[in-house]
């Protein structure tokens, strides 16, 4: 479906945690997106509400 179909964008890491190293973060990264259009914007904030936002 076109809610899977993959999203090819350029991103550069702005922020990096590890567990081991912050024991009181969640591991993880945080990305910034380059150049990114209206529509890829729009499927990402999709994903990180269904998927994401009860769980921040």
């Amino acid at each position: 479906s076109e809610e899977k179909a993959p999203l090819c964008l350029e991103a550069k890491v702005v922020w990096l945690a590890d567990k081991m190293i912050q024991s009181g973060y969640f591991p993880g990264m945080g990305l910034e997106f380059l150049k990114i259009d209206a529509e890829a914007q729009k499927k990402i904030i999709q994903f990180v509400e269904k998927h994401l936002a009860g769980s921040l």
